[in-house]
């Protein structure tokens, strides 16, 4: 692999830590500026992708205030999964900010984003590495 590859894969593999690393602070500072509750499945939604279909869970809860919150999760699945609707699930939401964030609070919310840039980057890496 010449000079040129080797530098621009480097350049690529330390974008992709660096964003590792943003996604896991993010987390990290949501986890600690939120509070846990229970929240349950209340519906699937369907939104049309390009080639498929993609379902998400429509979930409801109640803050701490007694206010009743719905949100959908922004992680779908290719297959609906109907029989998941009525299932108790574990929220995560920061009270009192101006546009509420809430959250699943399951290991691909956690570990899905920074999980793939790790991945990348190793792919990069081990690129340069092997590279004859």
């Amino acid at each position: 692999m010449a000079l040129f590859g080797k530098l621009y894969l480097s350049a690529v593999a330390g974008v992709l830590l660096v964003s590792a690393i943003i996604f896991a602070y993010n987390r990290i500072k949501f986890y600690l500026n939120s509070v846990k509750t229970t929240g349950r499945i209340i519906a699937i939604e369907a939104r049309p992708g390009l080639r498929k279909t993609y379902y998400y869970p429509l979930i409801a809860y109640t803050d701490e205030a007694g206010a009743s919150v719905t949100f959908i999760d922004g992680i779908g699945s290719s297959t609906p999964h109907d029989g998941c609707v009525g299932r108790k699930v574990t929220v995560r939401y920061q009270p009192g900010a101006k546009e509420r964030k809430s959250q699943l609070w399951t290991i691909p919310s956690l570990t899905l984003a920074p999980a793939s840039f790790l991945l990348l980057a190793g792919g990069c890496l081990l690129a340069i590495f092997h590279a004859r």
